[in-house]
């Protein structure tokens, strides 16, 4: 006789089937679940970065604004330092052009021909008066016909001229526009 083999008997039946079965089952679900927490941290990463984009974005639209306001304060400054600077350039300008009373009185020192007395002399931005006493028309005459020849004077008018019954002096007012030079 042969010696004994060993039997073994399988009472629980291994079910292949069953075991490929879990085992697909097992690795779907895995990968489901890596997946799932691909997309999770995806999601969480993507909202984090949205929200501190939202956040740069606001802070980026209130130096915007802050520019633009201080840009606008630019712009005044500057239409404020033109039309300053304008100012300025227009007073000097007219203090270049403007004649020095001392000029004036030098003019009018230089056409005054002899015999003529001055009483009163008034000198304002726009004109200069004259008033006095000439010994007679003629020496009255010459002083308008200087005053018109000079360049420091625009017009000439007299405005008064009366002889004096007493003393037989001429009694005059004169009115010279200021000429503007340039």
């Amino acid at each position: 006789m042969e010696p004994d083999k060993e039997i073994r008997i399988n009472l629980i039946e291994k079910d292949y089937k069953v075991l490929g079965r879990r085992k697909n089952m097992m690795i779907c679900l895995f990968i489901a679940l890596l997946m799932l927490s691909g997309m999770l941290y995806s999601y969480t990463l993507t909202r984090a970065r949205v929200t501190a984009l939202q956040a740069e974005n606001g802070r980026l639209k209130n130096e915007y604004s802050k520019a633009e306001t201080l840009i606008q304060k630019v712009e005044d400054n500057k239409t404020a330092n033109d039309i300053l600077e304008d100012k300025r350039n227009s007073v000097l300008q007219v203090q270049k052009r403007q004649i020095s009373t001392l000029e004036i009185l030098d003019e009018i020192e230089k056409t005054m021909p002899p015999g003529i007395r001055l009483i009163e002399i008034e000198i304002s931005l726009e004109k200069v008066t004259l008033k006095g006493f000439a010994p007679a028309h003629t020496p009255e005459a010459l002083l308008l016909s200087g005053l018109r020849n000079s360049n420091m004077f625009a017009d000439v008018v007299i405005i008064a001229s009366h002889v004096n019954d007493n003393s037989g002096e001429v009694l005059f007012e004169v009115e010279v526009a200021r000429e503007v030079g340039e």
